[in-house]
């Protein structure tokens, strides 16, 4: 009876040891699995935030496309640039002049105003009085500052819309950047013969679309 108890033990530890030893490797190949798999994706979000601070960092980021993305980009930021910066100085030289016109023409109470006066305030646009006689000098002084204020502020939406535009198309990018397509496409038409309820044999057009 001893000896079958010691031999029940013993089967009894070794089943332990080889229940215990299992676990531990079981633990082992789910930590070797877990720390093998390392997948990198690519975030739509830091496309977006790179684009965000600054436009064309988004793309750089998702890498595809960059030497004809990029060139359009800052081109369009530098033409509006350019327009924002030239319109807005327009702007601000029509602007003083009216007001100072403006303040001018309210001084004198009616009286008629001094020439030299008249070409001292209007000198940044030199020519303009010639064109214009003087009750009509303000109004046009006016017309001129809506005018330029107008494109400058259509041009500030503009500039707004390349950067939304920017950040859109590097989002949109990284999220189709592990879409695979192959390039390998084709769409090809043939004659076919078709064979109908009504009448056998009549003659039609196939097309084939391969997806590869």
């Amino acid at each position: 009876m001893q000896i079958v108890k010691l031999n029940f033990n013993l089967i009894f530890v070794l089943l332990l040891f080889i229940s215990v030893s299992n676990s531990i490797k079981g633990q082992d190949t789910i930590k070797i699995k877990t720390d093998s798999i390392s997948v990198h994706k690519h975030s739509p979000a830091k496309a977006a935030l790179l684009s965000a601070a600054l436009p064309g960092l988004g793309q750089i980021y998702n890498g595809k496309g960059v030497f004809y993305r990029l060139p359009i980009l800052y081109a369009g930021i530098a033409v509006e640039s350019y327009f924002i910066f030239t319109l807005n100085k327009s702007y601000n030289t029509y602007h003083n002049i009216y007001v100072n016109y403006n303040n001018y023409l309210q001084s004198l109470g009616g009286a008629d105003p001094d020439t030299k006066k008249e070409n001292s305030i209007l000198s940044d646009i030199g020519g303009f009085k010639s064109y214009y006689t003087t009750p009509s000098v303000l109004n046009a002084l006016k017309d001129n500052t809506n005018f330029y204020r107008h494109y400058r502020d259509l041009n500030i939406i503009l500039m707004a819309g390349i950067y939304f535009l920017n950040i859109v198309d590097a989002t949109v990018q990284a999220y189709f950047f592990d879409y695979d397509i192959s390039d390998n496409l084709s769409l090809k038409a043939e004659p076919t013969i078709i064979n109908t309820l009504t009448c056998k044999d009549v003659v039609g057009l196939k097309l084939t679309f391969n997806l590869h």
